[in-house]
């Protein structure tokens, strides 16, 4: 199985991830302050019920960023093993090139 990896689009994949889970995490923090003042001004019978469901949800939520930053760590970690990889194959290709080339050297001289 040939894997063919554009480096330019992984490392544009993991800054969006990056400032996405930042973003969404500072949204759904202003939002459970937002959720607080809520439930300074809006006092009634229902009023905990629908406060609490709605911070229960938030507080849920927060699991989505941690989620993306995860996702984007296994995405750097693999792209590094495909860059040894590439680079270990790289060095073996040049390996075999100069021993190609001495052994032709060798011959010529020789002859």
């Amino acid at each position: 199985m040939r894997v063919k990896v554009n480096k330019t689009e992984i490392e544009n994949l993991t800054k969006r991830l990056d400032e996405n889970s930042a973003e969404l995490l500072k949204e759904i923090e202003s939002c459970l302050k937002d959720t607080e003042n809520i439930k300074a001004a809006y006092q009634s019978a229902e009023s905990p019920y629908v406060t609490d469901t709605v911070e229960g949800y938030l507080k849920y939520l927060k699991i989505i960023p941690y989620t993306y930053n995860e996702l984007n760590n296994i995405i750097k970690k693999a792209n590094q093993i495909y860059d040894e990889q590439d680079s270990e194959f790289l060095k073996e290709i040049q390996r075999e090139n100069a021993e190609d080339e001495n052994e032709h050297l060798h011959r010529y001289w020789n002859n």
